[in-house]
């Protein structure tokens, strides 16, 4: 996968009515499994449920086979389903909950369950986090403005300041100094755009001086990250990597192509950016080369031959490695950052297996491969750690998997599954130890998995079962270590985003679709579980 979950749990919730991270609700996952943010996952958090129907075929067996003997063994395309998952998390100890229709935000204490209700305005709608628990800002769709929530200790405020934004936008990325927040539309949600409609607009918000900035960037934006030094930002679309040069008057200074064919269909491209900002990765469906494009200068593109067509690609959180998976030759290539001479990239071969899609844990400890283009129950561990000589782990996990995310720490990892063949339950997650020789902890469920978190020390996870179209719905409490679960069930369906930790609290929370608003926090070490509902008519209001 292109990006894995435990990256940067990203941004703050999402009501019980109506709330986006920046993605629409009903968004399909994304073919190119972009998120953003840079260099790693997890940026604007979706959570959402997802068709896990009946796959491509049965399993393949990939031989072991390099370059010579019978040719590149054919693969199904993957699914990139891992960034439906993703969940986001609150600022500080709170919940940040909109209501479009109402006007208000809704937060919650998750210590005290104390909420308060702030008039935003008007239709309030896409929430994000800003960092270092600063606070948190909504864009207001309908008088195309933003609300800046600001955080001091135990008391939230609203600001004065209310930048304005352009029409449609609907996604945030915010620089990791907090100073700037920029809006942009994505459009890979399922709203019916006309073909004129490019949303070529992002709007630049400078926090520290009060200022808006509207520029236009390449056709079809579907990614939006900002470098590590919150100096640039990058936007990625059909017609390549717009960069944008942030500081006191923000500009795009360069259009960095990532082909060399005009032509090319930009559905199939997979672009993952450097944290530093300085090269973009890419891989092309059915292509069996790797891209690399230099972000400070005009058409600098290289591209390195793995000997195959290249299924997946993750790059590791700190951007140092780029591990690509492919099954027609059965290896997956470490190729470090920046590559240098391609005689250097280090190749592992993957016995008798077929794995296309590749997960790095949070730290690049190990490799999570496996493969959902057809149906296969196989999650191969490969233990990058420099002691472990490449050791490679086979585990069958029964169900068909089609996402794996690594717990930070990389000691476990939940895998979600289609049902096993013959089974009654409508899905299935496991529970995986990956440094430990351990068994995985197959879970049946009467609902799909929605929805998963961890907490940052990788001790526990929420998996949410349940969609609004479910009859059953519900979150288990899994104690990583032992990989124990707990169920609670919900009263309501969750809503879509709305799954995460609140690490100072020592609590999860799940927000569910109800008219009045509800949200249940479950203990993180005792599972208790506490429900608030109707905190809009409870709460008390504050300008």
């Amino acid at each position: 996968m292109s990006r894995s979950l435990s990256r940067r749990f990203g941004v703050a919730l999402l009501g019980a009515l109506c709330v986006n991270c920046g993605m629409d609700s009903d968004a399909a996952p994304r073919a190119n499994g972009q998120t953003p943010d840079v260099g790693g996952s997890q940026g604007s958090a979706q959570g959402g449920s997802i068709n896990l129907g009946p796959g491509a075929g049965g399993t393949a067996t990939a031989g072991a086979g390099g370059g010579g003997g019978s040719g590149p063994i054919v693969v199904p395309p993957e699914t990139e389903l891992e960034q439906s998952f993703l969940a986001p998390v609150v600022t500080g100890k709170y919940v940040f909950s909109a209501n479009p229709k109402s006007g208000r935000v809704a937060v919650i204490d998750a210590q005290s369950y104390k909420v308060r209700l702030f008039n935003a305005g008007f239709g309030p709608k896409y929430l994000t986090a800003l960092p270092n628990d600063r606070g948190a800002i909504v864009i207001n769709e309908l008088s195309h403005d933003t609300t800046l929530f600001e955080l001091s200790g135990d008391e939230v405020a609203v600001s004065d300041l209310a930048l304005p934004v352009h029409d449609g936008a609907n996604a945030w990325a915010v620089s990791p100094d907090g100073r700037f927040a920029i809006a942009w539309t994505r459009t890979e949600t399922a709203q019916a755009l006309d073909p004129t409609a490019g949303s070529q607009t992002i709007s630049v918000l400078d926090l520290r001086r009060g200022r808006a900035t509207e520029l236009t960037v390449g056709f079809h934006p579907t990614q939006t990250v900002v470098d590590a030094r919150s100096e640039r930002a990058f936007v990625v679309s059909d017609d390549g990597v717009s960069v944008v040069a942030l500081g006191d008057d923000p500009e795009v200074t360069l259009l960095a192509p990532v082909s060399e064919d005009p032509l090319e269909e930009p559905a199939a491209r997979d672009v993952s950016i450097l944290p530093d900002g300085s090269f973009a990765v890419v891989r092309i469906e059915g292509s069996s080369q790797l891209r690399l494009v230099d972000l400070s200068r005009d058409d600098e593109l290289a591209a390195y031959d793995l000997g195959a067509p290249i299924a997946d690609v993750d790059l590791s959180r700190d951007g140092t490695l780029a591990l690509a998976s492919v099954p027609g030759i059965g290896e997956v290539v470490l190729v470090p950052m920046p590559p240098g001479d391609q005689t250097g990239f280090e190749r592992v071969k993957i016995p008798n297996e077929i794995t296309s899609s590749v997960s790095l844990s949070e730290g690049s400890e190990l490799a999570l491969l496996y493969q959902n283009g057809a149906d296969n129950s196989h999650l191969t561990v490969l233990d990058l750690r420099p002691e472990q000589g490449r050791a490679l782990r086979t585990l069958d996990l029964k169900g068909p998997v089609a996402a794996v995310f690594a717990a930070p720490g990389a000691e476990s990892a939940i895998a979600f599954q289609k049902p096993i063949s013959g089974s009654t339950r409508a899905g299935l997650w496991s529970g995986v130890p990956t440094l430990a020789r351990r068994s995985a902890k197959v879970v049946g469920t009467d609902a799909v998995p929605s929805a998963l978190a961890f907490d940052s020390a990788g001790d526990y996870a929420l998996v949410t079962v349940g969609t609004e179209k479910s009859a059953v719905y519900g979150v288990y409490r899994v104690v990583l270590r032992t990989m124990q679960e707990d169920f609670v069930e919900l009263a309501s369906p969750p809503a879509a985003s709305a799954t995460g930790i609140v690490e100072g609290a020592g609590r999860g929370f799940v927000a569910q679709s109800h008219p009045e608003g509800r949200i249940t926090f479950v203990d993180l070490e005792t599972a208790q579980a506490h429900t608030i509902t109707g905190f809009e008519l409870a709460a008390r209001i504050l300008q």
